[in-house]
């Protein structure tokens, strides 16, 4: 009988290893690609958002301007049509970012929070980013 209860403790344990989101460490992976304002009606008027394939809806993301260091957090809001680009910014998070309207700006991209019923595993790159050690 002991058998069964400690055989039943180790699978769960591992199972609970399999399933649980990803450690700490990869947790804290940045990826680098590009970035750009969005055009009118994109996104609502004001706030910070993020549109992107890497990163499920929901997930609030850091992003920090390569060229100038500047750091803010979005909610990723939706998806690209367009794959060219990593991520799109409506034009309140692009000028806390200091990126113009019309202009690409290399951006360093880490999982803040984790969209609430996907995890940080739905996180994925993209083509046109990279992961980059913080």
């Amino acid at each position: 009988m002991k058998k069964i209860f400690l055989s039943l403790g180790c699978l769960t344990a591992v199972l609970l290893l399999l399933f649980s989101p990803l450690p700490a460490a990869a947790a804290d992976t940045a990826w680098e690609g590009t970035a750009s304002m969005s055009r009118f009606g994109e996104f609502p008027v004001t706030g910070f958002y993020g549109a992107s394939n890497s990163f499920p809806r929901n997930t609030i993301v850091r992003i920090q301007n390569v060229a100038n260091g500047k750091e803010t957090t979005v909610i990723i809001a939706d998806r690209l049509p367009n794959s060219s680009l990593f991520i799109l910014l409506s034009r309140e998070a692009a000028m806390a970012l200091d990126i113009p309207q019309d202009e690409v700006t290399s951006v360093k991209v880490a999982v803040q929070e984790a969209a609430p019923s996907l995890g940080v595993t739905g996180a994925q790159p993209s083509a046109g980013s990279q992961p980059v050690e913080k």
